[in-house]
């Protein structure tokens, strides 16, 4: 008797569909249903127990966690690599403010080195200077994954911005404040991919001719120039005319130090 009670109070208990009016299978004693969509997040611990920094854009970061088809993770890819190729065309584009954002550096005025980084940035990313790879993304991600990748990179900027505000800032500026970082970082990251090698090519000759302060200017002007022009696809012909507007610009005891060190690079010793 006890048996029959007992199932009958389980049947009646047991949910109906209130669609089909069948009774619903989900378990009695689970919990309520969590949009996995919601748990996606960028904010994590770090293994110091700090905030973790993601690399690159948080906006391509949080688009990642999406459930995206392996042909939208590559046009994803593919926009970050255009963004960096833009990067670099900017630094080409206006070297002779990289020159003197370095100049800057170098005599220890960091805050002019930072007013010339700051106008790159807002030359760049006019607009849109908090997220701006949202505006590249919206070409490859329907509306409900852009809706979604907004939403985590937006909480992660929040997150980052209440870990690092400073006593004398509000949020909005400290957000602002770690997006130009990021951004630094992206300039960073594009030297190093395109510039950096130029840039030790140029002190190797420095350190082998030794040329005077007018000399150096204009040897540096030259490379500028070259750069500029050739926007690092230089070809040989293009090389061996920089190199012999180089050679021509030094006194004759230079130039035979800058044909010996050539003559070291393409014959080793």
């Amino acid at each position: 008797m006890i048996t029959h009670l007992v199932a009958s109070l389980l049947v009646m208990a047991q949910p109906v569909d209130k669609e089909t009016g069948q009774p619903d299978d989900t378990p009695l004693l689970s919990g309520p249903a969590v949009d996995q969509s919601k748990t996606r997040s960028l904010v994590q611990g770090s293994m110091r127990g700090g905030f973790a920094r993601v690399e690159g854009r948080p906006e391509f970061a949080a688009a990642r966690l999406l459930d995206l088809d392996e042909a939208t993770l590559d046009q994803i890819r593919e926009l970050e690599e255009a963004r960096g190729v833009l990067i670099v065309i900017l630094l080409i584009d206006q070297i002779d403010d990289l020159r003197a954002m370095t100049d800057a550096q170098l005599a220890g005025d960091n805050a002019g080195a930072l007013e010339i980084m700051s106008d790159l940035w807002n030359r760049h990313d006019e607009g849109e200077l908090l997220q701006p790879a949202l505006d590249e993304l919206e070409t490859v991600l329907t509306e409900q994954q852009l809706a979604e990748t907004k939403r985590i990179s937006t909480e992660y900027m929040h997150a980052w911005a209440s870990q690092e505000k400073r006593q004398n800032e509000d949020l909005e500026q400290t957000k602002e404040r770690l997006a130009f970082s990021v951004f630094q970082q992206e300039v960073r990251d594009a030297y190093d991919a395109s510039l950096q090698t130029t840039q030790q090519a140029m002190q190797g000759i420095y350190d082998a001719v030794d040329p005077t302060p007018e000399q150096r200017e204009v040897l540096r002007t030259i490379v500028i120039d070259h750069i500029k022009a050739t926007r690092l696809k230089a070809t040989p012909a293009q090389r061996r005319a920089a190199m012999r507007r180089m050679y021509d610009s030094l006194d004759e005891e230079r130039q035979g130090m800058l044909f010996d060190y050539i003559m070291r690079a393409v014959v080793p010793d």
